[in-house]
């Protein structure tokens, strides 16, 4: 795993992504076979939510419209959680579409007037259970903010 720093934020990933050039100017990481993928987020919000809970529901609640806006794609949702940690708080929104063997894993750890999104992608998910596994150390190594970064 290599540890992927984004402004005030952190994440390990696996040691075999590469970094390929990303859609509109964000960040993505790549495995080596192109079957997973990882869109990388790092934002100043550009107004201070009541709550890092607020901010994070907030930007989960904009990423989960985009997907299922969708008319070809047939996600289900397969996990939606909230939790906080400290001044921090996260937003898990675990989306599959099992006929297009397509899974979509989106983490937002946000402070009141901070974020970070990890969109992991995996292209090929013809199992859930191995690409829970697979996804489950980068989702959990998010850190941060830290000050002056």
């Amino acid at each position: 795993m290599n540890t992927i720093d984004i402004g005030p934020w952190s994440f390990r990933a696996p040691s075999d992504w590469k970094k390929v050039e990303g859609v509109n100017g964000i960040p993505y990481l790549e495995s080596k076979d192109g079957t997973k993928g990882c869109y990388i987020k790092a934002l100043t919000l550009g107004r201070t939510y009541s709550s890092a809970t607020e901010a994070a529901a907030y930007l989960q609640g904009v990423h989960e419209r985009n997907f299922v806006a969708d008319p070809k794609a047939k996600w289900e949702v397969k996990q939606r959680s909230a939790s906080t940690a400290g001044a921090t708080a996260s937003s898990i929104l675990d989306l599959l579409d099992a006929s297009s063997n397509y899974r979509v894993l989106s983490v937002v750890v946000a402070a009141p007037d901070a974020a970070v999104q990890l969109t992991l992608h995996d292209y090929a998910c013809e199992d859930y259970r191995a690409s829970v596994q697979a996804f489950e150390p980068v989702a959990t190594s998010i850190r941060g903010p830290r000050s002056g970064a």
